[in-house]
């Protein structure tokens, strides 16, 4: 069976899962295609290469935008990014994980940023 026009856009095709983390319960949640090209051109500077930043906010800069409420809507918005980065690496990186793969993200996309991070000629370090 074919899916017509409104078949698509009547679905209701955003997938949550719960992740044990910080003590409790963080739910994540599927990006719609917008929130992934926003987050996307988030790592890319008007040069159209990679930020210096990003690989200290790379995790975060997708948590952010994947985890949710009980209803759905958004813990944290955008600029939370760098305060997030600074919690514990175990939590942050099982919830990376879990974001991750239920948005499709392969490793691939982490390796092409750190790959484009590093050897930034006369720079020491990548932040800003």
């Amino acid at each position: 069976m074919f899916l017509s026009k409104d078949d698509i856009l009547g679905c209701n095709d955003i997938a949550y899962k719960d992740v044990s983390a910080f003590g409790g319960t963080v739910r994540i949640k599927t990006m719609t295609g917008a929130e992934r090209d926003s987050w996307e051109d988030s790592l890319v500077g008007e040069d159209g290469k990679p930020k210096k930043d990003n690989k200290t906010t790379f995790r975060a800069s997708l948590l952010v935008r994947c985890i949710v409420d009980e209803k759905g809507n958004r813990v944290f918005g955008d600029k939370d990014a760098e305060a997030l980065s600074r919690k514990s690496a175990k939590s942050l990186g099982r919830l990376y994980e879990e974001a991750r793969k239920l948005n499709g993200i392969g490793k691939d996309v982490e390796e092409e940023i750190e790959k484009n991070s590093e050897g930034v000629p006369g720079e020491d370090s990548i932040s800003a």
